[in-house]
């Protein structure tokens, strides 16, 4: 069978590379070529049909750099809203990636990540304590939405991104003195010591002992995912 091409550019980069789809075209039902003892072959043309061009973004995020982000960050003064109970930053984010089309009411929120209404108040205050995500009431339903600081964050690429999002956490100072004890020491301090280091700065909603060893557990888990950033990139 005889084919014929169309014709591809040869990429310009070498972080960029063209994909084809194919497809043949029908055959013709056109017989006014045929005879009784012609033996012809039909041809079908191979030609591209779409074509799609994908940059290999890079994702590396190096020590040095969450090191300057930590430096370049001013620590703020804590806002009066809960500190977080929200272990799990993965789900902060994906809480703002939900929240980046449309905005939901509390029940939208919970059903939509199977959480129950304490984890939803929980995951959603955390992302309004980075001021990611606003809250407002519908009469007697909350119903939050992506702040524009949330918003100009997600355009951003991944690496920008998430460098960013550690900026967010980095205005609070528990976690720039944690993540700072990490890096000095190669590891994450114990909750105790976490609970020391909170105890120096008046935190809203934070007043009995066992609720400092809760919230102890949440920078524990901001501060290993801004660590995970270095060593997935090391991988």
């Amino acid at each position: 069978m005889a084919l014929r091409m169309a014709s591809t550019s040869t990429p310009t980069s070498a972080k960029t590379a063209i994909h084809m789809l194919a497809s043949p075209v029908a055959p013709s039902t056109n017989t006014s070529a045929l005879t009784a003892r012609a033996k012809i072959t039909f041809c079908q043309t191979i030609f591209m049909v779409r074509q799609k061009s994908y940059a290999i973004e890079e994702t590396a995020i190096g020590r040095e750099e969450l090191i300057a982000v930590l430096r370049g960050t001013p620590a703020e003064p804590e806002p009066e809203l809960p500190f977080p109970q929200a272990d799990d930053f993965h789900r902060v984010i994906n809480i703002c990636e939900l929240l980046a089309s449309r905005e939901m009411d509390r029940e939208e929120v919970t059903a939509e990540y199977a959480f129950d209404t304490r984890q939803t108040n929980y995951y959603t205050d955390a992302a309004r304590y980075l001021g990611l995500v606003e809250k407002r009431r519908d009469g007697r339903r909350p119903v939050y939405s992506l702040s524009e600081t949330g918003r100009g964050i997600l355009r951003l690429g991944y690496r920008q991104r998430q460098l960013a999002l550690c900026g967010r956490i980095l205005r609070h100072r528990p976690f720039r003195e944690v993540l700072h004890a990490a890096l000095a020491a190669g590891r994450i301090p114990d909750r105790r010591a976490i609970v020391g280091i909170m105890l120096a700065e008046p935190l809203y909603g934070v007043g009995s002992p066992s609720t400092y060893e809760r919230r102890a557990s949440t920078v524990a888990g901001w501060v290993h995912w801004m660590l995970s950033l270095i060593e997935t990139a090391g991988a």
